[in-house]
This record gives structure tokens, sequence and C-alpha cells, in this order.
């Protein structure tokens, strides 16, 4: 396995600034809100994004491909 340096070190993105105002907008809307990544290349960034979004204070949790749909 290739480890790969991170892209970005501490500066956020500007879709991941939208995509922390979108969850949170939603949140203060009441509503739920799922956020799906596909991965394309060899970095996975479901973590970065999980840490961005906790930092605004949502709660998070991300589903692993060894998860089955059903659970």
């Amino acid at each position: 396995m290739v480890a790969f340096a991170p892209a970005v070190q501490d500066a956020t993105l500007p879709k991941e600034a939208w995509l922390v105002n979108a969850c949170r907008a939603q949140r203060a809307a009441n509503r739920k809100c799922l956020v799906y990544v596909r991965q394309t290349g060899g970095r996975d960034i479901q973590e970065r994004l999980a840490k961005l979004l906790q930092d605004t204070g949502l709660r998070v949790e991300i589903l692993r491909p060894t998860v089955a749909p059903d659970k």
C-alpha cells in the first residue's frame, strides 16, 4: 500500500466549507443530513471530512464498506 502525503495540511477547501455550512443549515432546520463520498483516487478523505464536521459540533459516523447496507 502506498502512503500519500496530505493534499492540504490545515486549510479548509471551498467545497469543504460549503459542505460544513450546508450540514449546519440542515441541522438548524431540525433535519438530518447524510453525506456520501465516492473515492476515485488513493486518498481517503472520509476522516478529514468527519473531523471538519465534528469540529463544528455535528455528530458524525463513517460507514465502512464492510458494513452491510441493511445495517
